[in-house]
């Protein structure tokens, strides 16, 4: 068996064997992790680049967009407000980042698949302006 010496920063090192801790595992177990996948995937099992989501305008611009949704604007179907559940707005904030991060993952839904959802639905009633029974909220 070969050994691999990487010479990093302390406080880097510090901070990827606490991950590495909080999921169970060591430090040298996080790292063969890596060189296994690399070698599966041949190359970088991540895509190295500039994280646009961390740009100061992309930064501004969701925080425009989390403020819109949040109050209640730019929401066609979803009245936000403070009472709604927090997870919904972080997972449109992850949404938010995603789309950022990887726009080329942005497809188009074919006729075919709106045809096939509205089908789903055809037969079902619904009153927007009636509220729920508390059953179902």
């Amino acid at each position: 068996m070969a050994n691999v010496q990487v010479k990093v920063d302390d406080h880097l090192r510090n901070e990827a064997q606490a991950v590495a801790a909080s999921m169970g595992i060591d430090l040298a177990s996080a790292v063969r992790m890596f060189l296994t996948q690399m070698v599966r995937e041949k190359g970088l099992p991540f895509r190295p680049c500039v994280d646009p989501f961390h740009s100061a305008k992309n930064q501004a611009h969701s925080a425009r967009i989390v403020d819109d949704l949040n109050n209640g604007r730019n929401c066609a179907t979803y009245a936000l407000s403070e009472d709604d559940d927090s997870a919904l707005r972080l997972f449109l904030h992850f949404l938010i980042g995603d789309i950022s991060r990887y726009p080329e993952r942005i497809q188009a839904v074919d006729g075919g698949t709106v045809q096939y959802l509205a089908s789903l639905v055809s037969d079902v009633e619904v009153d927007l302006d009636s509220a729920l029974p508390m059953d179902e909220e």
